[in-house]
């Protein structure tokens, strides 16, 4: 099936929109060869900087992080983790500078998200657009345990736009991260579990190919037929994935 990204969005009308959250997956942020996609970055600072502009704050959700700690050639997990993140926030503070934009980092653990402490998070935030800083966030990896892991990027951006009154999130994509079926983090499924928890809270959800110029001012320039269709295709593509799992998981 030959899957088209483009802008989409399911919801209600985008000129009243003035809180967004951002995810990156790794195959956005990371060349193929792991190193940091400038182009991506780039673009994106222009069009937050135009949005901010325009009274639209918003924060980034960024993976990533692990492929450039893999680059070096470490394996375990939660130390190429760590250590790509530095990397990661330098490379975001070093382009969002060239536009007068401060970057914050914030990682983030599922415990951040219970009763009370979600209001540590929603300050946070808001504290930081009130001083003009952009905050990204990721996972806390290094830390997270089995209990504390929020599992990928799209739960950790769904749950981030609920926990700060967002009304839209835009999900950067590439055709293949979308149609990946490996190891359950990430792809079809997990955007599509999520896309469907944000529509039965009226936040609008566009899915944009990342590695497009100006991917973001795109998607919020985007119109409804066309994001319907892909959403569409999303949910097929997740479909296809859950039976063939089924099919295999008989055969074993």
């Amino acid at each position: 099936m030959n899957y088209a990204i483009s802008g989409d969005y399911i919801g209600n009308d985008s000129t009243s929109i003035n809180k967004i959250v951002i995810k990156l997956g790794t195959s956005t942020v990371l060349n193929t060869d792991l190193s940091i996609d400038w182009n991506v970055l780039k673009h994106l600072a222009e069009d937050i900087d135009n949005m901010r502009s325009r009274g639209i704050n918003s924060i980034i959700v960024t993976s990533g992080a692990r492929g450039l700690g893999n680059k070096k050639g470490i394996k375990d997990a939660r130390t190429s983790a760590g250590v790509g993140q530095y990397e990661l926030m330098h490379g975001y503070s070093e382009i969002f500078a060239a536009h007068g934009i401060i970057v914050e980092q914030i990682l983030l653990e599922s415990a951040h998200f219970r009763l009370g402490a979600i209001n540590n998070f929603s300050r946070a935030v808001a504290d930081a657009w009130s001083e003009g800083v952009l905050p990204i966030i990721n996972e806390n990896d290094p830390m997270a345990t089995e209990k504390t892991t929020f599992g990928d990027n799209d739960k950790l951006a769904r749950m981030a736009a609920e926990a700060i009154g967002a009304q839209m999130v835009v999900f950067f994509s590439t055709q293949n991260s979308a149609m990946n079926k490996a190891r359950g983090k990430g792809g079809a499924k997990s955007k599509m579990d999520e896309i469907k928890k944000l529509q039965r809270q009226n936040i609008l959800v566009r899915l944009v190919d990342g590695k497009e110029s100006h991917a973001l001012k795109k998607a919020f320039e985007g119109d409804d037929i066309s994001g319907q269709l892909n959403i569409d295709r999303l949910k097929e593509i997740a479909r296809k994935h859950d039976s063939a799992a089924a099919i295999r998981k008989i055969k074993s």
